[in-house]
């Protein structure tokens, strides 16, 4: 981590990103995207599965007509997601980042290193984003999913209480601390 980084000099925000991610994270976020599944498709199309997994995204994130990308070719292709993808919500950013992740696993790393770098105020465990206040948090939460499998009930209270907490649209703090008590019994 740089200087700057480290003490929260020029460009870097002073506080972490909630609600929203700044130009800098956006455009890290989509090299990460990018060179993990659109370049594949672009020089040359080596991949029908990622080709697949984007034509999937376009309807189901982007939310685009599906014939529009029938009709890119490969070259055209990453110019176009990069458009879309710098327009996006801050909130379907995220979305495409979960349902990257569920595509490829060796990807969550990077994203996960890109959101710490840049000071995002979210984390990816258990493959879903969610909103952290601390590295040890996320630490002991990853933990639990490394647990042998006599743990299961604990993982699955914790894996419930994850997705109720991080759902952006509707948070539902009531039923996350609900499951997280019934894991920790």
């Amino acid at each position: 981590m740089s200087f700057s980084s480290r003490y929260l000099y020029g460009d870097v925000n002073h506080q972490l990103q909630r609600g929203a991610i700044s130009e800098s994270l956006r455009i890290r976020l989509w090299n990460n995207f990018y060179e993990g599944i659109v370049h594949h498709v672009e020089w040359p199309f080596e991949n029908e599965s990622i080709y697949n997994f984007l034509k999937t995204c376009w309807d189901s994130i982007f939310k685009l007509n599906i014939r529009d990308f029938s009709q890119l070719n490969n070259t055209y292709m990453g110019q176009k997601i990069n458009q879309v993808f710098l327009n996006l919500e801050w909130f379907q950013v995220f979305d495409l980042i979960e349902n990257t992740i569920n595509f490829d696993q060796s990807l969550k790393d990077k994203f996960n290193r890109t959101l710490k770098e840049e000071g995002s105020a979210y984390r990816i465990v258990n493959n879903q984003v969610i909103e952290i206040i601390s590295e040890e948090e996320i630490k002991e939460i990853e933990r639990v999913f490394e647990q042998p499998d006599k743990f299961n009930p604990v993982k699955n209270h914790l894996n419930k209480s994850i997705r109720y907490l991080s759902n952006r649209e509707r948070p539902d703090y009531e039923n996350s601390i609900k499951e997280s008590i019934s894991a920790i019994e």
